[in-house]
């Protein structure tokens, strides 16, 4: 009797008490869906590190209307990147290098057909999540000198500073040294980051900068084409200029870092600056 007893009191347990244990246990999933746990960001070090390397090879043999002969193309590019977060502090840095090598039918030797050296660095304390003042500084030039080249012998004018003009005839004429001309360029102000989620982030500037171009005794052409037989250069001069900037800036990552992008633009209205003597451009040119 006492055994039938035990048994009727367990089954009215599980027909009343289960339900009612599972009705609490759904209360408390739904619970806590309603109030997930904040996620911080992760403060420390990250390292960004992604080399890469191209190769293009093309041969024509007897192909109407194109050159006889092979091209090839090799290039090698590396984006690297250190950032650093520590409560309201951020760091961030990047190096962005690209070099690539061409040679073709037209020209018989391998020319340099992209140089590319970018380097840049932003520190941002934000006063609240998604705003605070920043200082950067961007420096970005060629590593390779640079050469202008032609297939057949040609005359090149140069014209100096001074307007003083020099000419010669040659295949090809040198127009800049390594790591030159070089483009400096730093700014202070405040941003904004009205988004900030892992793959997707969109950062306003908006502050004070200034540009620096150091290009004395490098080369550029500006021939308009007016003369056939001549190809005219021009000597660079450097130049300072300081303004109100406002930069723009979309950048993220995706799949789990498998692929990082950026996107930028930047505006400056120089009321600042230096001119030559005879110089009369203001504000707007």
């Amino acid at each position: 009797m006492k055994i039938k007893m035990i048994i009727s009191t367990l089954a009215l347990f599980l027909m009343v008490g289960g339900p009612l244990a599972s009705q609490a246990l759904a209360q408390e999933d739904l619970v806590m869906d309603e109030k997930p746990k904040e996620v911080k960001k992760k403060d420390g070090w990250d390292f960004l590190l992604t080399p890469g390397a191209t190769v293009s090879f093309s041969d024509n043999r007897k192909v109407v209307g194109q050159l006889e002969g092979y091209s090839l193309t090799v290039g090698a590019n590396l984006a690297a990147g250190t950032f650093f977060r520590s409560g309201d502090h951020q760091f961030r840095s990047t190096l962005d290098i690209t070099e690539a090598f061409a040679r073709t039918p037209v020209l018989d030797e391998f020319i340099k057909s992209t140089d590319i050296f970018k380097f840049e660095a932003i520190y941002l304390y934000s006063i609240m999540d998604w705003l605070g003042p920043f200082a950067r500084f961007r420096l970005s030039t060629n590593m390779f000198e640079g050469f202008a080249h032609r297939p057949e012998f040609f005359r090149w004018q140069v014209t100096y500073q001074d307007g003083a003009t020099e000419t010669s005839t040659a295949r090809k004429l040198r127009l800049t040294d390594g790591f030159a001309p070089l483009d400096i360029r730093e700014s202070i102000g405040f941003f904004a980051s009205p988004i900030a989620e892992k793959t997707h982030n969109l950062e306003i500037r908006v502050g004070f900068g200034g540009l620096h171009l150091l290009a004395d005794d490098q080369l550029a052409l500006t021939d308009d084409g007016a003369t056939e037989d001549t190809v005219e250069v021009s000597e660079l001069a450097s130049f300072n200029q300081a303004g109100a900037e406002i930069g723009l800036s979309f950048f993220g990552e995706l799949y789990e870092k498998r692929i990082i992008y950026k996107a930028g633009a930047e505006f400056m209205i120089p009321f600042i600056y230096d001119l030559e003597e005879g110089d009369d451009r203001g504000i707007a040119d």
